[in-house]
């Protein structure tokens, strides 16, 4: 196996494991503890997936963005949000938006890096597998939601 294939293959490991890990994490002794927790460690795992697929771009020309129309689309999207959010009333709500939220410029670049990620590797990526990893993680979650209302939490 070469280093291509094993960047490849911890890639697929943590795009798996954020969709299970991040609508299951829940740290209870923070501020907003559902909503930044969750924010937090996508953004971590995005950040780590970024690195290792920006080695492999890189390293290898098959791996790098095709500039397709939904692409050119979603950049000239984040260029125009960047831009309003540097302009607006308060720039730093506009990039980081507040707790409560967690969605501001930052955490939607979080998102475009993560659709460049898998759509340069669209191939090599299972999503049947990623599929049923996502329905499984919301099994899960709303039988916590059940358990708590009926069980745990009268």
């Amino acid at each position: 196996m070469n280093l291509a294939e094993k960047i490849i293959k911890y890639i697929k490991y943590l795009i798996y494991i954020l969709v299970i890990a991040v609508p299951l994490v829940y740290f209870p002794t923070i501020m907003m503890p559902f909503q930044l927790s969750k924010t937090v460690v996508f953004q971590i795992l995005t950040e780590i997936i970024f690195a290792l697929w920006l080695s492999l771009a890189i390293l290898n020309k098959e791996y790098r963005p095709k500039f397709t129309p939904i692409t050119l689309a979603l950049i000239f999207f984040m260029a125009v949000i960047f831009l309003s959010a540097i302009f607006g009333s308060d720039w730093r709500v506009s990039l980081w938006s507040d707790e409560s939220r967690s969605l501001g410029v930052i955490a939607l670049a979080h998102f475009f890096v993560l659709f460049i990620v898998a759509s340069s590797l669209k191939e090599k990526i299972d999503w049947r597998k990623l599929w049923f990893l996502s329905f499984g993680t919301a099994v899960i979650v709303s039988l916590i939601g059940i358990s708590q209302k009926f069980f745990i939490f009268p």
